[in-house]
Parts: structure tokens; sequence; C-alpha cells
């Protein structure tokens, strides 16, 4: 399954240690860091790796909800039925500005535990995988 990893730059970090524990789990993970090369148009790499996912994660924290680029890639997700049930919310950091319609979600909460927050995301994402 192929999967999209949408975060702001400020859970970086975060981001990468889930992304190297979905990866060990058989998950492709896009990385924008490593998949696109310099020249390449960001916001057009994107949106083909967003056509090429299968499901999505997004990672919730004051700095990505306040990220224009998250909201976008949070609106393609709503917007394309192949992401129904794959769309994949995870509280990182307590905010009180979640987009509304990912309120009506179930979240991951992120907990300290990463190994523990991973098992739980990538159970969901194979639930997801076998629902279709």
């Amino acid at each position: 399954m192929n999967v999209c990893l949408s975060h702001s730059h400020a859970d970086k970090k975060w981001a990468d240690i889930l992304r190297a524990g979905l990866v060990a789990d058989g998950f492709e993970v896009w990385n924008p860091v490593d998949d696109i090369t310099p020249g390449l148009n960001w916001h057009l790499e994107t949106g083909k790796a967003l056509e090429r996912s299968d499901a999505m994660i997004v990672l919730l924290s004051p700095d990505s909800v306040a990220s224009p680029y998250v909201h976008s890639e949070i609106d393609y997700a709503l917007s394309t039925s192949k992401f129904r049930g794959r769309l994949i919310p995870v509280l990182l950091k307590p905010t009180a500005e979640v987009p509304w319609i990912l309120q009506q979600q179930q979240f991951i909460r992120a907990t300290k535990d990463v190994s523990e927050t991973v098992r739980h995301i990538s159970s969901a994402l194979k639930k997801a995988e076998a629902a279709v």
C-alpha cells in the first residue's frame, strides 16, 4: 500500500520516525525530501504522490493545522473517493484548530511510546487495506 504522510516541517522528526516504522511494516511511504530532486516543482510532485497513494496519514499539531500545504493535502484526500476510510488523522500535539471535517473522525493519539503509536497507525492502515 502506498501512503502519503502529510505534516508540517516542524513535525519532520516525528514524521521520519513514523515513516521508518511504516516502511519496516511493508508500506511504501512517500518522502518528499528523498523523492523530489532539485529543480522539480514541489507542488506538482506532491500532487503526483497523492495520485499514486492509497491512503493518507495527516499529523496534526498547531504547526500543521496552520499550514496551507497540509490543508491542501487534506482537501485533496477528502475530495477523492479512494481515500474514503483511508485518511488517518494522528494527533501529535493538542490543538484547538483541527479542521472541522477531521473533528468528525476517530483520531489516533500519539503517545510518548512512538513504537506503540506506529503500531496503531500500521494496524489502521492494514484494516483499511483489507476493507477494499
